[in-house]
């Protein structure tokens, strides 16, 4: 009873159109919903890898460039840690059941060197199963994704971005 006295599921209950869209959304997969709230497993979503919220991993792009450029000094890796932290530590990714992704706040694809974090954007595209990974569309560009354990990296151009699950 507390849980539907939040505000949050106050605002559901009141709103007959998101309920709609909740139950029409819920209403084909109602095993898979009941199982996961019992076991914290989805038969059906659990082995698509790539769905869920992602946040940005400054850490794992700095030691994807450092594999890369294996001679990086210290001071070089510092300063790139800071600055992708900088441009990209706000980052986050959604991928949806319905093919559908989201990164939000992220920087333009092409940063001059003294880019501004106020030039943040919310890129949306699509991701499909590409067989031993994911393919991931977005302004025209597709390009490799894969998930190994808790990382998601998609390969870039310049950089490929790293991200972890959220919390």
């Amino acid at each position: 009873m507390n849980l539907l006295a939040t505000p949050s599921v106050q605002s559901i209950r009141g709103n007959p159109e998101l309920l709609k869209t909740i139950w029409n959304t819920v209403e084909p997969d109602l095993k898979d919903v009941e199982t996961y709230l019992t076991t914290g497993r989805s038969p059906k979503y659990d082995p698509i890898k790539i769905l869920g919220r992602w946040k940005f991993d400054v850490n794992g792009v700095v030691r994807a460039r450092r594999r890369a450029k294996p001679n990086m000094t210290s001071k070089e890796a510092q300063a790139e840690r800071v600055f992708i932290g900088a441009t990209f530590g706000k980052a986050t990714l959604v991928a949806m059941p319905d093919n559908q992704v989201v990164i939000k706040n992220i920087p333009g694809l092409k940063l001059p060197a003294n880019a501004a974090q106020g030039n943040l954007q919310t890129l949306q595209g699509q991701w499909k199963d590409a067989g031993n990974g994911y393919q991931v569309s977005i302004s025209g560009q597709d390009v490799p994704a894969t998930v190994e354990g808790d990382r998601l990296t998609i390969k870039g151009e310049g950089m490929d971005l790293v991200f972890n699950p959220a919390d």
